[in-house]
């Protein structure tokens, strides 16, 4: 049944906690994923502000890695900002999203996230590369769409003028992106916790209205 299972896991796992001024609490469950590909963080007193605090939910949405990048790294880089307080919190939740990015971008994390995938993924990339089964119609469309947004990413960073930037390449891209889309369904596994659904994909909800940050 390609990435997802005859039956769902409906196995959950809950979590709770309390800070100086929130009680929160949420649950996670594994659902038709063939692994679990969501993760979340709740944390508070942040900055050593006993009032502060961060809630999150990521999607993983076809691969666990960016999801758990996410959960190991968003709320250490967010209070890295040196403006990062009362005063400005809202725009370091911005800032934050964008240094996640960049830091998906960035060379020196790349083997990190392969560490951060699941066996099944990695399995599933290798039998998609070796052809089995359908071959590339194999491939859901989700993960369709996640290979355009890499080699998006890659051409991002080649320098003018490099074969992989021609407008030719650039409109096959294009249009496997429109078909993948076209095709694509919604994800399947989900986490919630009670704050906010911070989004590297959609599917999970949270358990509360959203605010990320007390």
């Amino acid at each position: 049944m390609g990435a997802y299972l005859s039956t769902p896991v409906t196995d959950k796992e809950v979590f709770e906690g309390q800070g100086q001024s929130v009680n929160y609490g949420g649950g996670s469950m594994q659902g038709w994923r063939r692994t679990m590909e969501d993760a979340h963080i709740a944390e508070v007193g942040l900055s050593g502000h006993p009032g502060c605090a961060i809630f999150g939910v990521f999607d993983g949405h076809g691969g666990a890695e960016v999801a758990k990048f996410c959960q190991k790294y968003m709320s250490q880089e967010v209070q890295n900002f040196e403006h990062f307080g009362a005063e400005g919190v809202e725009d370091c939740l911005i800032q934050v999203f964008h240094r996640m990015d960049d830091m998906l971008r960035d060379h020196k994390y790349a083997e990190e996230l392969e560490q951060l995938k699941t066996k099944d993924d990695a399995e599933d990339e290798e039998s998609r590369a070796e052809g089995d089964g359908d071959g590339a119609m194999s491939m859901d469309a989700l993960e369709m769409i996640k290979r355009v947004f890499q080699i998006k990413r890659w051409q991002g960073e080649q320098p003018p003028g490099s074969d992989s930037s021609s407008p030719g390449a650039a409109a096959g891209e294009e249009s496997m992106a429109t078909d993948a889309a076209a095709a694509a369904a919604g994800g399947s596994s989900s986490s919630s916790a009670t704050a906010a659904n911070s989004d590297n994909g959609g599917g999970s909800s949270a358990a509360a209205p959203a605010r990320v940050i007390e």
